[in-house]
């Protein structure tokens, strides 16, 4: 007979299965446990943050000026040299224009009836030689000359050799920042009935090929009177506007020039009689 005690102080072959097996399951339960753990944990402090930056969103910024990024309101605005305002922002300067720098730049709805309450060149419109229709607001930051001109004017005489006086001006300040460009308007309005047969042809040859001149050719206009292109009104208003009224002259030639400065505003009124040498002067004073 088997000693009972032997029998059962030693372990048999299935308690040792037994053993291993729920000692297996005993690992697997506590891995599972830790893991559980620390996802509670992470998702814990994952919710903390997100309180807190809600919290700080919410708040008011209590640091001190120099402790937190300028905003634009922190800035003192400064009047440049076009009476905008510019306020530095986090790209650099930023021009932010004040209202009537806005309303100079912005396109008249209806210039034949609104021309009067323009407040600069760049709201009005001009058809081009070619027929198509340009907003005047592409030449900002430029000094312009503007003026009515015909390939038939030769009754004149000197306004002749004014467009030579034109070349050299244009080509002195080519490159210089006070590089101007040249708007021609064909006007055949005065003078000699032979000129109102003068084509948008005619007149590109005469400006470009016979006389070599850099402009920006406009098509046919009238200058003076109630048919006179919205423009050419304007400029007339402006000029009489800067002088005793008494002293204000109709348009009553070709070769009448207007000088608008950078930002689009009149400067002065030339005759085809005047030295041109002045234009210069009135140009680099602005």
């Amino acid at each position: 007979m088997e000693n009972p005690e032997v029998s059962m102080g030693r372990p048999t072959r299935e308690s040792i299965k037994n053993w291993v097996k729920y000692s297996i399951c005993g690992v697997v339960a506590l891995l599972c446990l830790i893991i559980l753990v620390i996802m509670a944990v992470l998702m814990s402090q994952k919710n903390s943050k997100d309180d807190h930056d809600d919290s700080t969103d919410r708040s008011p910024d209590k640091s001190s000026p120099g402790d937190r990024e300028p905003s634009s309101g922190d800035h003192e605005s400064r009047p440049d040299d076009r009476g905008a305002t510019t306020v530095p922002d986090d790209r650099g300067a930023t021009t932010v224009p004040d209202d009537d720098t806005l309303d100079s730049d912005k396109p008249l709805r209806n210039q034949s009836k609104d021309w009067k309450t323009a407040k600069s060149l760049y709201q009005f419109t001009a058809t081009n030689i070619d027929g198509d229709l340009i907003n005047l607001n592409k030449y900002k930051g430029r000094p312009l000359i503007i003026l009515n001109a015909s390939s038939k004017a030769n009754q004149l005489g000197t306004d002749m050799d004014h467009y030579e006086e034109l070349k050299e001006l244009y080509d002195k300040l080519k490159g210089s920042k006070n590089e101007l460009k040249i708007l021609a308007f064909l006007c055949n309005q005065f003078d000699d009935s032979d000129k109102k047969d003068e084509t948008n042809v005619d007149f590109k040859e005469f400006i470009t090929t016979d006389k070599k001149l850099e402009a920006d050719l406009f098509t046919k206009v009238e200058v003076t009177g109630e048919g006179a292109q919205p423009l050419w009104k304007w400029l007339y208003e402006q000029y009489c506007t800067d002088i005793d009224v008494t002293d204000c002259k109709e348009i009553n030639h070709d070769f009448t020039i207007f000088v608008v400065d950078k930002m689009g505003h009149y400067l002065g009124r030339f005759e085809y009689t005047k030295d041109l040498s002045s234009i210069e002067r009135l140009i680099k004073s602005t």
